[in-house]
């Protein structure tokens, strides 16, 4: 077994995280402490003003000019969970893909039950969405269009600025699932017509876990209703919850301590550039896809573009189950993974891969090393000498 521990499952959760992140969080549960809006002593002060800059930073990532349309939230599931409970009625019509996670498909499955119809628009072999199929599944009665902007199995982005402006001037509001896209690729809510945006704060955005965000353009901050109601340190004498954002959909002490992370995490993207950090993950992916694809063993699920793509890679080869190799990577070379289904059923469906286990997943974070998928090169060759 090796003492070395490489890790390739930013896709799951980004690690380690910058000293910035670990920093803010550790500061802020030590000489903080206290709840953000819940007194005027100097600390409740400082906890509201670290939460503050949490979404500032966001908003900035994201291209808007007003952060408190960003709510924060425990996740990205959260998140989607918010607008899909909060949003729609028994006789609506959702349009979705066969792409999402299942943080979209299993709550739709949910509403199914209560008179929502749903339409899954299909992908092609490497994981993208037609536009003009999701254009023409929007009809009359669509309240919603979801689709994840990048997907977590082939690393797909979709084509979201061929399809978004469009259903923006139909009035047809457009959610966004950004869990592998945000922090990865430059994202203009605006731009790309999206009316509702949902990501997690500890995948591209650097922040711990239990952190997530909620953007809504203003048209939607009434027309959300809270699926959770509680304490908001605001309009405390009404019984009914407030209609102000972003309070109405953060019930609840918010997770302070990991927001000053986040907010850490943010401010570091925006320092760094998420451009610079997605040439970096390109420039690391360029000779790993060439690798695979000259040894003939492994197949390849998703495009070779390194335009279309996050650094998100599937793989698979016939005489190993996905669980197996990555269990060999693990524990004789120290290479951290993710081998299944990723929480994504229907694509797998889609590609072939759901009765064979899935595929086994490589994916890279902004703390990535230079040479890390070079070392899973190596291993995946040393492999086919070996058991293959």
């Amino acid at each position: 077994m090796s003492d070395v521990r490489t890790y390739l499952d930013h896709a799951a959760t980004t690690w380690p995280k910058p000293e910035c992140v670990y920093d803010a969080t550790h500061h802020f549960a030590r000489e903080i402490g206290v709840a953000a809006g819940r007194g005027n002593h100097g600390a409740a002060r400082a906890a509201t003003d670290v939460v503050e800059k949490a979404r500032l930073h966001i908003a900035q990532l994201i291209g808007v000019s007003q952060p408190r349309n960003i709510a924060l939230t425990s996740g990205c599931t959260a998140s989607l969970n918010m607008v899909l409970h909060g949003l729609l009625k028994p006789g609506d019509h959702v349009v979705t893909t066969v792409t999402e996670h299942n943080s979209v498909l299993r709550p739709l499955h949910h509403l199914k039950q209560q008179g929502i119809r749903v339409t899954y628009v299909n992908c092609d072999d490497a994981g993208y969405v037609n536009p003009r199929e999701i254009l023409t599944a929007a009809e009359s009665a669509t309240r919603l269009v979801v689709v994840n902007h990048a997907s977590n199995v082939t690393g797909a982005i979709q084509r979201v600025e061929e399809f978004g402006p469009d259903l923006h001037s139909r009035g047809i509001p457009l959610l966004v699932d950004a869990a592998q896209s945000l922090g990865t690729v430059d994202l203009d809510v605006q731009s790309l017509g999206i009316a509702l945006l949902a990501a997690p704060g500890h995948k591209g955005l650097m922040g711990p876990l239990g952190t997530g965000i909620l953007y809504a353009t203003p048209e939607f901050h009434e027309q959300l209703q809270p699926i959770l109601q509680g304490g908001t340190g605001t309009e405390s004498e009404q019984e009914e919850q407030p209609t102000t954002w972003p309070e109405r959909m953060e019930s609840g002490s918010l997770n302070t301590p990991a927001i000053a992370g986040l907010a850490a995490g943010a401010k570091y993207l925006l320092g760094r550039t998420v451009a610079s950090i997605r040439n970096a993950h390109n420039e690391q992916m360029a000779a790993f896809l060439d690798g695979l694809l000259s040894s003939g063993v492994w197949t390849l699920w998703g495009s070779r573009s390194l335009q279309d793509r996050v650094a998100v890679i599937s793989i698979t080869a016939n005489q190993l189950n996905p669980h197996e190799l990555a269990s060999l990577l693990d524990s004789h070379f120290g290479i951290q993974t993710r081998a299944g289904l990723h929480c994504a059923p229907r694509i797998h469906k889609r590609l072939g891969t759901l009765t064979s286990g899935g595929t086994l997943r490589f994916s890279l974070g902004a703390t990535s090393g230079p040479h890390d998928l070079q070392q899973a090169m190596d291993a995946l060759q040393s492999i086919e000498g070996h058991c293959l």
